[in-house]
């Protein structure tokens, strides 16, 4: 497994420095459009080519400085990998690898925030490897606070770990893989980096999904169905961003950006290639957020995945996948031209709502309750995202950040016990046997229904807001009454929390590590303590959204 993994990375960053290497006359072409552009647009007649190739570069020491958290991270991991591999190999004692494993990115976590605060650099966007990262003043903040939520979420894992006795340290590692290249996917800029960062994201959590464990007995079914599914998504991804560059010429967001905005409106209309490209991106992308009618794999990866794996695909790479969003469709698409287009936002969006709302008000197993709501979730952000108002990705990555959290705190509940994670009627029993994990239980489960004055209601009465500002009062209405109608699914389990009680008591103990409880305690307070000192986290989302 871990050989088949060296080997696909390997090919993964040889066909990244291939791909850099057969861009770069493309790129120098691309550079050389946008300065004869700009320079049409400033009076002049002329632009010289030595001063346009004279601002072209490829890498320099300061994009290496600029990279460094991200280089530290993977390189270390690397390492670690392979020093572990090697102690297996000599000495099979895989419960200290694990532990080694686990130490040691908690380690490269706090150091990267370290690393991330030290070269913040508040004033300037960069171009780093020729364009095809960028970094975005302020955008700093936004990386260390997924930084923070993955150090929770690593705390989180590892008494998941303990409990259920995993003892394969690849568990760990791979989801430590996928966790960097979301860092990177976060400051990609072209085409080819976004495409590759995505996958780097998504392949090791297909490997970690079949890893065999007590938890998920048909994991290894769960992971061949995430992962042809997730190639089916891939292959639309490629193909729409093939069609964008063959109608365009361009594989650069920010040149992507000025053809949408100064070319002709009506020949960009009438450019069949470069809608269709469009589509195919956005069922690629819709894939990965389980928006309808690319939902079926969600209720069943959600089931047969081990709960640790499945807090990570529900929390972590859907807020990736969101930014990734913001910055395709608010700046690029919709910014610049594309008003038509935001109807699929809102059709898909609301469908999304439906599906997942029916399927939640009926659905007994947990995690099929949760994957369902998570549809329904993502639906409305998919609609937000359609309003094209400035407000619009200032409320959804605050409403990403609340829902993160009480995600987070959801799943290390669930992932308690396994009676817990089996089937909702069993958290009848949460209250007698854990009273202060009950009440938990019960304040994230009101704050994810939207009820005030928890965050939960905050995010989503911003979200409400943005459909007001932009005149589209019949679709804040049905978004209204939606959303009143997902109330009832979870004062469900509210009701089985507070008032019924089981006869038979199928949990009898119920013990909480002081890692899981760290986590949930902070996510609770969080929810609780929201209402009285939200400026920071709002004033952020402002900020981001500025210069993203």
């Amino acid at each position: 497994m871990i050989l088949n993994f060296f080997v696909d990375l390997y090919l993964y960053f040889s066909s990244i420095i291939g791909t850099m290497f057969c861009s770069i006359q493309k790129d120098m072409i691309d550079h050389v459009r946008g300065k004869l552009f700009s320079a049409t647009l400033d009076g002049c007649d002329s632009c010289s080519s030595d001063s346009i190739s004279s601002d072209f570069s490829v890498a320099t020491f300061e994009d290496i400085l600029y990279l460094l958290p991200e280089i530290y991270c993977f390189t270390s991991l690397v390492l670690l990998l392979g020093i572990v591999s090697v102690c297996e190999f000599q000495q099979p004692k895989i419960s200290k690898n694990l532990r080694v494993v686990q130490l040691t990115f908690y380690i490269m976590l706090m150091f990267s925030l370290i690393l991330f605060m030290f070269y913040n650099d508040l004033g300037i966007y960069r171009d780093i490897l020729g364009g095809f990262l960028r970094q975005v003043p302020y955008f700093t903040q936004l990386k260390m606070g997924i930084v923070f939520l993955l150090l929770l979420y690593f705390i989180y894992l590892k008494d998941y770990i303990f409990l259920n006795r995993i003892r394969s340290f690849e568990f760990v590692s791979l989801i430590a893989f996928s966790a960097v290249s979301s860092l990177i996917l976060l400051i990609s800029n072209h085409f080819i980096m976004i495409y590759l960062s995505i996958e780097l994201l998504s392949i090791p959590l297909y490997i970690v999904c079949t890893l065999k464990n007590k938890e998920a007995s048909r994991s290894i079914s769960a992971g061949v169905t995430y992962f042809l599914l997730g190639g089916i998504s891939s292959s639309l991804l490629v193909f729409g961003m093939c069609l964008i560059y063959g109608s365009t010429g361009i594989l650069n967001l920010d040149d992507l950006y000025k053809y949408l905005v100064f070319e002709d409106q009506f020949f960009i209309m009438d450019n069949g290639f470069l809608i269709f490209g469009m589509i195919l991106l956005t069922c690629g992308l819709f894939f990965k957020l389980t928006i309808v009618p690319f939902h079926s794999w969600a209720a069943r990866i959600y089931e047969d995945s081990p709960s640790g794996l499945t807090a990570y695909i529900a929390i972590f790479s859907k807020v990736i996948i969101i930014v990734l969003f913001i910055k395709l469709y608010y700046l690029i698409f919709i910014g610049g031209f594309a008003q038509g287009f935001v109807w699929i936002f809102y059709l898909f969006g609301l469908l999304s709502m439906v599906v997942g709302i029916y399927g939640a008000l009926f659905e007994p197993a947990t995690k099929r309750f949760l994957a369902y709501s998570s549809i329904s979730h993502m639906g409305l952000v998919i609609c937000a995202l359609g309003t094209n108002t400035q407000m619009a990705p200032q409320a959804i990555l605050l409403y990403i950040i609340i829902y993160s959290t009480i995600l987070l705190g959801l799943f290390s509940i669930v992932s308690l016990d396994v009676n817990l994670r089996t089937f909702i009627v069993n958290f009848s029993q949460i209250v007698k046997v854990n009273p202060a994990l009950g009440y938990s239980t019960l304040v994230l489960l009101f704050s994810l229904a939207g009820i005030p004055p928890l965050a939960g209601f905050w995010g989503k009465l911003f979200l409400y807001k943005t459909f007001i500002d932009n005149g589209l009062y019949l679709i804040a209405l049905i978004i209204v009454v939606l959303s009143v109608i997902s109330t009832f699914y979870y004062l469900r389990l509210i009701k089985i929390i507070s008032f019924e009680r089981s006869s038979e008591m199928i949990i009898t103990k119920l013990i909480v590590p002081k890692g899981t409880a760290t986590v949930i305690s902070f996510c609770v307070w969080f929810n609780l303590l929201f209402i009285f000192y939200p400026d920071p986290i709002y004033a952020l989302c402002i900020l981001l959204t500025k210069l993203i």
